[in-house]
């Protein structure tokens, strides 16, 4: 079994390097939705109604 280990940015080669420094960063809206607990409870229980509403009507 091999093991991971975990490689930092500058040991990637140049084109890895570059293609991850214009990589998109999120707005503030955004990383707010994505730590904002409440709304992410609404999230979740609505996608567990959708899942059961599913698996209700393939019986």
């Amino acid at each position: 079994m091999s093991e991971k280990t975990m490689v930092s940015v500058e040991e990637l080669d140049p084109e890895t390097n570059q293609r991850i420094a214009r990589a998109a960063l999120p707005t503030k809206f955004t990383t707010f939705r994505r730590n904002f607990i409440p709304y992410q409870a609404v999230r979740f229980a609505i996608f567990n109604l959708r899942t059961l509403d599913i698996v209700r009507r393939s019986m």
